[in-house]
């Protein structure tokens, strides 16, 4: 089919569907604006005009307002394209919300899985084994109860013959008994001898032999007469 043969076939095809041409005249950057506008919409320069009248109003403000024909078709393209990016964007963004719920569960749950997985196993190697074959933490359980049950038992006092009552008497008794020590003025003396070398006085003497039982001739507490009197009759 030739170029006019199919120009013939699309005008006979335009006439069918009840259109009819129309000539206009306009500047040429105008005819440049419009195909480009065309263009970008996806439309006949035919279609493109067919909107822009169908959507245009004549408004006494509009005819008034310095607005050229073109400033109106570029708003009223720019409106379809705004629609139809909304339109599109709604679409898709709803098929990427409903994946992702879809899809995204299964695979946080599986990774949960592996690294709950890996965590044990890490874990069981990591911990090291105690003498009884226990782990660490196991052997100090098992440790602190020993240790619980060992002083129990030690605080328990054995379970035997209850021991023999000692009464007061006796006690008295066996304490009577037990002579006291004699007087002996040389081991007296010796001991005075002693203290006084270590730059004591005569009643610190008295008081330290006082203080360590030393007995005196008469049964009471050293004196530092007594102590000067034997120091000067045996102290040679």
């Amino acid at each position: 089919m030739s170029d006019t043969e199919r120009v013939r076939a699309w005008r006979q095809r335009l006439k069918e569907g009840g259109l009819v041409p129309m000539t206009i005249w306009v500047k040429a950057e105008t005819k440049a604006r419009y195909e480009d506008l065309a263009l970008q919409s996806h439309r006949s320069g035919s279609e493109l005009a067919q909107l822009a009248l169908d959507a245009y109003r004549l408004d006494p403000a509009a005819v008034a307002a310095p607005v050229t024909d073109t400033a109106q078709l570029r708003d009223l393209i720019r409106d379809e394209l705004d629609q139809a990016i909304a339109v599109v964007t709604a679409t898709v963004t709803a098929t990427v919300t409903d994946t992702i719920a879809a899809v995204l569960p299964p695979m946080v749950e599986t990774v949960l899985q592996r690294s709950v997985a890996d965590t044990v196993t890490e874990t069981a190697t990591a911990t090291p084994q105690g003498p009884r074959g226990l782990t660490t933490a196991e052997a100090c359980v098992s440790d602190m109860a020993t240790a619980t049950a060992t002083d129990t038992t030690a605080r328990v006092p054995p379970q035997g013959p209850p021991a023999p009552h000692v009464s007061d008497t006796d006690t008295d008794t066996a304490t009577a008994t037990t002579p006291p020590p004699a007087y002996d003025p040389d081991a007296a003396t010796a001991r005075m001898q002693a203290l006084q070398a270590q730059g004591k006085t005569l009643a610190q003497i008295a008081a330290q032999l006082t203080a360590e039982g030393m007995p005196t001739k008469q049964g009471r507490p050293w004196h530092k007469s007594t102590v000067n009197y034997l120091l000067k009759t045996r102290g040679r």
